[in-house]
C-alpha cells in the first residue's frame, strides 16, 4: 500500500513474530516490527524430571556434559501447543530453545540440551522458567511457568 505524505496506515497483528516493511519505491526492507506476547503465568504447572538436575560431567571436563533435561508443563483445557518453547535461565540474557517438544491435550513435554542448561545455571537451588506459544479459542497466547530445581555440578 502506497501512502502519500501525511497519510497513515494501521494494522493489527494476530501472531507474535518479526514483520518487515519497506518503501514501495525501493524493494529492500527499511524497517522491522517485532510483535511479542505478554505471557500468562501458570502457577505450579511446571515440573522437571528429575527435580534435581545432575549436570556433572562424566569425564571431568566441562565438554563432557551431555544428554537432555525434561520439563513437563500441565496445561489448562483447550490449549494447543503452537511454537516457541524455550527455557529462561538465571545466567543468560537469551532463552534456550527446546530440542524436542511433544504435546497432548493436557501436558507439554519439552527437552533441553543438558550442556546448554549447564552453562546457564548456577550450582544449588535455582529457578527455571518455561515459556511457549499456544492457540486457545483461535487466538495465540503465551503461557509461562516457573519451577525451582536443585542443580548439582
Amino acid at each position: 500500500m502506497k501512502l502519500a505524505p501525511g497519510e497513515s496506515y494501521e494494522h493489527t497483528f494476530d501472531r507474535a513474530g518479526e514483520y518487515f516493511f519497506n518503501d514501495c519505491t525501493d524493494p529492500r526492507p527499511t524497517g522491522k516490527i517485532e510483535v511479542v506476547l505478554e505471557p500468562q503465568v501458570l502457577e505450579g504447572a511446571l515440573r522437571f524430571t528429575p527435580g534435581t538436575l545432575q549436570l556433572a560431567s562424566d569425564t571431568g571436563l566441562f565438554t563432557g556434559v551431555d544428554g537432555t533435561i525434561t520439563a513437563r508443563l500441565e496445561l489448562p483445557a483447550g490449549y494447543e501447543y503452537e511454537s516457541g518453547a524455550e527455557l529462561i535461565t538465571p545466567l543468560s540474557d537469551s532463552p534456550l530453545p527446546a530440542t524436542i517438544v511433544s504435546a497432548n491435550k493436557n501436558r507439554l513435554i519439552v527437552k533441553f540440551d543438558k550442556s546448554a542448561v549447564d552453562n546457564n545455571v548456577p550450582t544449588g537451588e535455582t529457578s527455571l522458567t518455561l515459556r511457549a506459544n499456544f492457540l486457545h479459542a483461535g487466538e495465540q497466547v503465551q503461557l509461562q511457568s516457573t519451577a525451582t530445581v536443585v542443580v548439582v555440578k
